[in-house]
């Protein structure tokens, strides 16, 4: 990647978190390299407070950030300096992040990576490279800017919480969102029917944060007020209402994790699914409201035992001079 750029890199690596383990793995990874390295070891406060920390010592005029669970392709780095190269006026430039295709590949797995569960690629398709995707594209495990807006408009720092906080940054910034597909990197996040699930479940208690830390942000993201006390209890009702009859569902969504991937209809599944992701994004947000739950939300067919998590995570951001 760096015998494509004019000058050497400076890559910059987080870790949120005191973690011993990850900060060797860092630093050992990049041996030998012909470029600048730093490990900043952090405390625990999230990926916005650690973006903020590596903002705060880049030295290059664009950043380009990376989640650590990405593997760039040898082009991408070029291809994002050119792509800022030639802009008449500054932009958030988001490259492309298809997901790693593993030898036991799933339906779960083909259904995550070919619909919109998590990410809208497959639907970014225009011939106009100048259309601007709006701050719900801009997805920082791969998204370049110049690093004068990190430090302009810096992510909210929300401990304990997890998403929104690459979108809340591009929507303060005000800046277009421009796709350059060739600018990719292979997205390597094996996800299970229950790591998604407790996904949109903490996405439900992040959304409930964001709209309190950023009630504009959150009310052009979510097209309504989701902390209004009727809107609340309405939802309250019908996501206890629905539970019952959203069982057998979660039964089938499991089973898609042990099913070849030639053996379901994409377009129906994803379909079949979309009760069970609001309804697990709506547990979380009324969890966050602190309403009482009624214990059919909390059945375990909702909330399966995750896989344990990776303790060696790290947040990576490059900077291009």
């Amino acid at each position: 990647m760096q015998r494509d750029l004019p000058a050497p890199l400076e890559v910059l690596v987080g870790i949120d978190g005191q973690d011993d383990a990850a900060s060797f793995l860092a630093a050992s990874s990049f041996r030998p390299r012909a470029f600048s390295l730093r490990v900043l070891r952090l405390p625990r406060l999230g990926p916005g407070a650690t973006r903020n920390a590596l903002a705060a010592h880049a030295l290059a005029p664009l950043a380009w950030l990376l989640n650590d669970d990405v593997i760039p392709h040898p082009t991408a780095a070029s291809r994002h300096l050119a792509a800022h190269a030639d802009l008449a006026r500054p932009a958030l430039v988001l490259g492309s992040a298809p997901w790693r295709i593993h030898l036991d590949d799933t339906a779960f797995d083909r259904l995550l990576r070919e619909s919109s569960m998590i990410f809208f690629y497959h639907r970014m398709i225009d011939p106009d490279p100048s259309r601007d995707w709006g701050f719900r594209h801009a997805w920082s495990l791969n998204l370049s800017c110049p690093t004068r807006s990190l430090r302009e408009h810096p992510f909210l720092e929300m401990p304990g919480h997890y998403g929104y906080d690459d979108l809340e940054f591009a929507f303060r910034a005000a800046l277009p969102i421009l796709f350059r597909p060739e600018a990719a990197v292979t997205h390597d996040h094996r996800l299970t029917p229950a790591d998604y699930l407790h996904r949109e479940r903490a996405l439900g208690r992040a959304a409930h944060a964001y709209a309190r830390a950023n009630p504009a942000f959150a009310s052009a993201l979510f097209q309504r007020n989701i902390l209004d006390p009727l809107a609340l209890a309405d939802l309250d009702a019908r996501t206890t209402a629905d539970a019952p009859r959203l069982r057998d569902l979660a039964r089938w969504f499991h089973i898609l994790a042990h099913l070849h991937p030639d053996h379901a209809d994409l377009d129906e599944a994803y379909q079949r699914h979309l009760p069970l992701k609001r309804f697990a994004w709506a547990v979380g947000l009324l969890h966050a409201a602190d309403l009482p739950l009624d214990p059919v939300l909390t059945d375990p067919i909702f909330s399966p035992p995750q896989r344990p998590a990776d303790s060696s995570a790290y947040n990576a951001c490059t900077a291009s001079p």
